[in-house]
């Protein structure tokens, strides 16, 4: 039976003109069956429809999904920054909006960060969303990484990572002086954390 005591995860979507996306990724999210969640939403100026699906989602799951707006836009480093700025969870896990968590992902995640301090995950082989640069990322990420088991690792991969809170505010965060856009900044903080906690990357916990 699961712990009534179980620690609570905040998984943060940064958004940027993710309407074509963000609804499949929240729902996934959701479809975990998580117990113990909430889901931050920062949205990031877009000029589509994102604003308004990201106000369906939260009157949909009032306990679960919040909106933090940004109030310029600054790029993914700022809009990741937002979100653990507003989070109540005890883990903090970082999702892109364009990609689809699978089922079993926060309760591998969970079992997993109770002996380090920072997971990534992988992509799956078979992508869940269409495109060929998803199922390039996929194919990539799933060849290198899934027959390895659990292996240290150097770079926070935003797309599919997860970290205790405390440890991400201790480190300040994204550095968000970098020119995003070259996952530079996920190399950055990966380097930080990896300088005084453990960090590994957990082929059990896909997203697509």
């Amino acid at each position: 039976m699961e712990s009534k005591l179980r620690k609570k995860i905040s998984v943060i979507i940064p958004c940027y003109n993710a309407s074509k996306t963000l609804r499949p990724c929240v729902l996934s999210v959701m479809n975990t069956n998580f117990s113990s969640l909430e889901i931050l939403l920062v949205d990031d100026l877009s000029t589509d429809s994102t604003p308004q699906i990201i106000s369906d989602l939260c009157g949909e799951f009032p306990k679960q999904v919040h909106s933090v707006k940004q109030i310029t836009r600054g790029g993914p480093s700022k809009a990741r920054n937002a979100g653990p700025n507003k989070a109540t969870g005890h883990y903090l896990f970082f999702l892109d909006s364009d990609t689809v968590m699978a089922a079993d992902a926060l309760d591998n995640f969970l079992l997993r960060i109770n002996s380090v301090d920072a997971v990534v995950g992988i992509y799956e082989a078979e992508p869940l969303n269409p495109g060929i640069v998803s199922r390039y990322k996929a194919y990539l990420n799933h060849y290198f990484f899934s027959r390895s088991g659990v292996i240290p690792y150097e770079v926070f991969d935003s797309s599919r990572a997860g970290i205790k809170a405390d440890i991400f505010h201790e480190l300040g965060g994204y550095n968000t002086s970098l020119k995003w856009g070259m996952d530079f900044e996920n190399e950055e903080l990966g380097y930080r954390v990896i300088k005084k906690y453990k960090m590994v990357l957990d082929p059990s916990i896909h997203v697509g």
